[in-house]
């Protein structure tokens, strides 16, 4: 099943938001050099986000769902990979040791989390007026709400949140 990812531009909302504290270089430099600040992950205050860790344990009782997961496993490698001899042995591991089903989604986990620790974030919302968004990510309403048109050159490529990552 391919995974859909729709951009800003395929969603209906018009506006979107990002809230931020008041910074006047930023400021500048997002109006002056049409140049955004993109965050780094790592330092986000929520230690789960960006981060994802997947739960093995379904896997564990439902063999559909295992061989899901293998098949997901076989679409990340390159074709050198599944032609390798030893691949049919690595795939019966994780088909039949519940050890090592866990060891390889917990390296998938931690893969992920690596390739997106090489990323940087830019958050926008469909909400202007969230009092949540504004206390948290606005220096507790102090800083600014910046508006973004959807058709917006670098706006309409942006991409949902939710990733093509989630295992089967």
């Amino acid at each position: 099943m391919p995974f859909i990812d729709p951009t800003a531009k395929q969603f209906t909302f018009q506006k979107y938001y990002h809230y931020q504290p008041f910074c006047k270089n930023q400021l500048i430099t997002l109006l002056r050099d049409k140049k955004l600040f993109f965050s780094d992950p790592s330092t986000f205050n929520d230690p789960w986000d960006c981060n994802p860790w997947f739960d093995y344990r379904p896997r564990l009782e439902d063999p559909v769902k295992r061989e899901a997961m293998i098949t997901f496993f076989r679409r990340l490698v390159s074709p050198e990979m599944l032609a390798n001899p030893l691949r049919e042995k690595y795939e019966t591991g994780i088909r039949t040791d519940d050890d090592e089903l866990k060891k390889e989604v917990e390296i998938y986990s931690r893969g992920l989390a690596e390739q997106i620790r090489k990323m940087r974030v830019y958050c926008l919302s469909v909400f202007p007026k969230s009092t949540l968004m504004w206390s948290h990510y606005s220096a507790n309403h102090r800083g600014i709400c910046l508006e973004f048109d959807k058709n917006n050159a670098l706006i309409e490529k942006c991409g949902h949140p939710a990733g093509p990552h989630s295992l089967p």
